[in-house]
């Protein structure tokens, strides 16, 4: 279970993101910079997640939505990186993101056994858990919800009140691709989501005239402070507004 949840399923989520985000990019006429690639992919994900959560019978197959999406995106959008410049452009970025994945997963990767981080310190990762779990199997459906025990109670005050459920669709959604529980996948989930979002920090730091080992670790040092502020569901939360029907965007963005 431990290298299913903490090396492959980081490997799958990060490939979903990548495959989404080439079929983004051909679509917009390939204006997506490659820096920016996997953020918009997961962002089209959650889109995406927001949708089939929506139509409640479409809710189970949010998963294989995603593979589609994914394996369509590739097959339009190979050609992105067609030359070795291209692809040797992005070597450091790459860097900056495994950095950042392995600092915000350290304490799945060191513990040697599948675990989860903070929980004493931020509760709220329980109800995030629940929430991708419930969403996959009921959808954006809470009214039969039995609000006399905590679970429904729960699901009900946060969701049905229109908490954003983006994020916890995308978690739900891609740890059911290999059957990862929620428990098991929800730090591995945060860290990627933490390495996707060098991208965009890379971009800012290279227009900056950052490079080589200044980019990277101007783009990577961020992390530790994060995770020592306790806030091991940030990436959860800031990537939680909804992108679709019901999905809360404008009361988060607001």
């Amino acid at each position: 279970m431990f290298v299913l949840s903490a090396l492959l399923y980081p490997a799958l989520l990060a490939a979903l993101c990548a495959g989404v985000a080439l079929g983004v990019d051909r679509a917009s006429g390939g204006i997506v910079p490659g820096s920016l690639l996997a953020v918009v992919g997961m962002a089209a994900l959650i889109a995406a997640a927001e949708w089939t959560t929506f139509l409640t019978a479409l809710a189970p197959a949010t998963p294989y939505v995603f593979a589609a999406l994914a394996l369509a995106g590739v097959a339009a959008g190979r050609r992105r990186f067609r030359t070795r410049a291209d692809r040797r452009g992005l070597l450091p970025l790459l860097g900056a993101s495994t950095l950042t994945f392995v600092i915000a997963a350290a304490p799945v990767l060191f513990a040697g056994r599948p675990t989860f981080a903070a929980y004493m310190v931020l509760t709220d990762s329980a109800v995030h858990m629940i929430g991708a779990d419930y969403l996959i199997h009921h959808g954006q459906q809470y009214a039969h919800l039995d609000v006399l025990n905590s679970y429904g109670l729960y699901l009900s005050r946060y969701y049905g009140a229109h908490y954003p459920a983006g994020a916890d669709s995308l978690l739900g959604g891609s740890a059911m691709l290999l059957g990862v529980p929620m428990i098991w996948a929800f730090q591995p989930f945060n860290a990627v989501l933490l390495a996707l979002a060098t991208g965009p920090a890379w971009l800012i730091a290279r227009r900056c005239g950052l490079c080589g080992a200044w980019a990277i670790a101007a783009t990577s040092s961020p992390t530790p402070v994060r995770l020592g502020a306790g806030r091991h569901t940030i990436a959860v939360e800031l990537t939680g507004g909804g992108l679709g029907p019901g999905g809360g965007s404008s009361d988060f963005l607001r």
